[in-house]
């Protein structure tokens, strides 16, 4: 018996540890396929850009919640803590010069809400703070 578990307890013991908590492995994980690492995301696929952006949504209320009610976080399977890290990692890696204030990190009870109130047109919900950061003289792609 002791011979068929100890390749299995050795093969176990060798995987890395789980990503809990690890904004980049997240990224990695679960948002780089289709962003793309960089954050450059498509304009073909209407895949939002990231990189040099992303900051600007932290400016007003609604694109901050906007961030993390995507549909690739929000069904993304991650739980309230995986999303917090994510965040936390994601906007101020991406945002560059677009984050004019220091970055307010999200919390768990900020996603728990989020949950709660996701919209059901995402392009439409995006093209309303999209036309708001136009206001504040920001250009940002509404797709």
């Amino acid at each position: 018996m002791i011979r068929y578990l100890l390749p299995a307890l050795l093969a176990i013991a060798a995987q890395p540890a789980a990503a809990g908590g690890d904004g980049r492995y997240l990224y990695i994980l679960h948002c780089s396929g289709c962003h793309v690492p960089d954050g450059s995301g498509s304009t073909e696929g209407r895949i939002p850009r990231l990189d040099g952006v992303t900051g600007h949504f932290q400016k007003i209320p609604e694109g901050r919640k906007l961030v993390i009610q995507v549909p690739g976080v929000m069904n993304s399977g991650l739980n309230d803590a995986d999303v917090v890290a994510l965040m936390n990692w994601l906007v101020p890696h991406f945002a560059g010069d677009s984050l004019s204030a220091p970055f307010v990190p999200y919390t768990a009870g900020e996603v728990a809400a989020a949950r709660t109130s996701r919209p059901l047109d995402i392009f439409a919900a995006r093209r309303k703070v999209t036309a708001k950061l136009r206001k504040q003289g920001i250009e940002i792609a509404d797709y």
